[in-house]
């Protein structure tokens, strides 16, 4: 993501997703790999009506504990 920001290039990491089915379409078990992550890239359209929202941000306080 670090790398595709860097290039202007727009990436989401996705959960919730299905991956038995994932594997099954990439055919990752031939690999003995497994799907944990989607991240989809690519460039979003100009007309996007949700890239001109602000974005929502929780404070680092509320997110992070330090042990």
């Amino acid at each position: 993501m670090t790398v595709c920001a860097q290039e202007r290039i727009d990436s989401c990491p996705m959960e919730g997703f299905l991956p038995v089915q994932i594997d099954e379409l990439l055919d990752l078990q031939k690999q003995g790999l497994k799907s944990v992550l989607l991240l989809p890239v690519g460039h979003r359209a100009k007309d996007d009506v949700f890239s001109k929202m602000e974005k929502v941000r929780r404070p680092q306080q509320e997110m992070v504990q330090y042990v």
